[in-house]
């Protein structure tokens, strides 16, 4: 893991974070087919244990080059500096929240689904590459401004959650000058 994450080091600013970000994706979504492969028909070849043996570490590689690094340049490029330590903050926090969800549940995963304990993970892999193809921006040597150009051409609403016209409307509610958020850009 620590190899690829370094190679991912060296190819984030060469190939951008989305591209990076979401091949990461869709190696972990293939490995998690494989492994359930793997385990599903090992009773009737072992040789197959191989195949999940090898999904394992190829998926560690791929969260390595996408979902393990790339987030935290993403969130950090995605909100002017008056409201990055907040993204930030809620990051860390769904990303500790989600792993304590993971390794508690997964035991309870494996008793109820067994040898396709697998197939939840595979199911939101795919609910990510899908939602993130369709709304992630690149980020890569962008100002928030144009990130949020983006999103709003992304969204069918046009609302965007680092949108400065509703970052200023809370702050409108709250008594706080906007001036310094619009000066961030």
């Amino acid at each position: 893991m620590v190899i690829v994450t370094l190679i991912s080091i060296f190819l984030i600013e060469r190939l951008g974070r989305r591209k990076l970000l979401l091949p990461g994706l869709g190696i972990m979504f293939a490995c998690t087919i494989l492994i359930t492969i793997g385990l599903a028909v090992r009773s009737s070849n072992q040789n197959v244990v191989y195949l999940a043996i090898a999904s394992i570490y190829v998926f560690v590689g791929g969260f390595a080059i996408g979902p393990g690094s790339i987030p935290w340049f993403i969130v950090a490029e995605m909100f002017v500096q008056e409201t990055r330590d907040a993204a930030i903050l809620v990051t860390v926090l769904v990303n500790w929240i989600s792993q304590i969800i993971v390794s508690l549940g997964y035991m309870q995963l494996l008793a109820y689904l067994k040898d396709f304990s697998f197939i939840p993970f595979t199911v939101l892999l795919a609910i990510f590459i899908a939602l993130l193809y369709r709304y992630l921006p690149e980020t890569n040597g962008r100002s928030p401004r144009e990130v949020e150009e983006d999103f709003l051409k992304a969204t069918t609403r046009g609302l965007s959650p680092v949108s400065s016209q509703n970052v200023q409307e809370v702050d409108r509610r709250h008594g706080k000058s906007s001036d310094a958020l619009v000066l961030g850009y």
